[in-house]
Formats: C-alpha cells, structure tokens, sequence
C-alpha cells in the first residue's frame, strides 16, 4: 500500500524519474541483475508469487500485488527484471504508455525493430542493447505504445518466460 501511495504522489508532483522507480538495464532497486534469489528475497517484504522454490533453476516471480513488476531468475540468480504498469521509468524516462517514437528518440540508431511473437502488426517489440551484455525489450501493441518493459540479460529476449 505504501508503494502505492508513494506512486499515487509521484504522479502528481515532480515530473523528473523518481530514482526508487527507475529502472536501468541491470534492473531496479533490490532487484538488479546477478543478484542471488536469496539475497533479493531477503531484501523485500514484498510478497512474491509464486513461491515454488524453481529459484535454482528458472521461475519468474511477480512482486507485490498489482504493482506490474515481475523478476526472473535463473540458476539462483537474476537475470531479467519487467514492468508491466505506467510509473516505473527507464533512465532515459521511458515508461509503460509511451509511444515507439519517444523509445526510438531516447535511444536512437541502438533500436531494433523486432516482429512482435503473439500480436499482429503494427505491434512489434524493440530491443536496444546498452552494452555490458545488458539492455531492453520494449512491447508495443497496436496502438504503437508501450505495453511492458524487459531489463536485464539476454533474457529480455525471452517470450514465454524461461526457455
């Protein structure tokens, strides 16, 4: 409920990312790419689910309740981090609901027009590398806005969750 708030605040006031809602292609807060399962369990009292103990092999975990923001882990360890709500925001401000135009602006000549897997054209995905074997994955829909936002490893490229 706090973070709740918190964004219910943010949204009003300063327009400028707030650092505890950004996320940056190595992930956000607590949940950065690398990090043990154990060590970002232990760093949240949020709830997380599902709570299945696949962690040592490759789960993907929704934190909090209608939040939007979802880690996977593989091999114990963090390797992709999701926002799937407006209020999370890229270090260059991209958030969920923005257009393809403003991600191409944003990142320029690094974009890379991908097919969308399971939508019809004109959705499609864009990947931007960052370097350091770390980047994004942005989802459109038809609309051309973003739907979700993939950080982290290579699995950002992912589509059904684990391979």
């Amino acid at each position: 409920m706090l973070l709740l708030a918190a964004l219910a605040v943010f949204a009003m006031s300063d327009p400028s990312p707030d650092p505890e809602m950004t996320l940056s292609p190595a992930g956000i807060r607590e949940f950065q790419v690398g990090a043990t399962f154990e060590s970002v369990r232990s760093a949240t009292d949020w709830p997380l689910s599902p709570d299945t103990g696949e962690a040592e092999r490759c789960e993907e975990y929704r934190v909090g309740d209608d939040i939007g923001l979802y880690f996977m882990v593989e091999d114990g360890r963090l390797t992709r981090v999701t926002v799937t709500d407006p209020g999370w925001f890229t270090t260059e401000g991209i958030e969920v609901g923005d257009s393809g135009d403003a991600v191409r602006a944003a990142y320029g000549d690094k974009v890379v027009r991908q097919v969308a897997p399971y939508a019809d054209a004109p959705a499609h995905d864009l990947l931007v590398w960052t370097g350091q074997e770390v980047g994004y994955r942005f989802e459109l829909d038809a609309d051309g806005r973003v739907a979700a936002i993939h950080a982290g490893s290579r699995s950002i490229e992912y589509i059904e969750g684990c391979l």
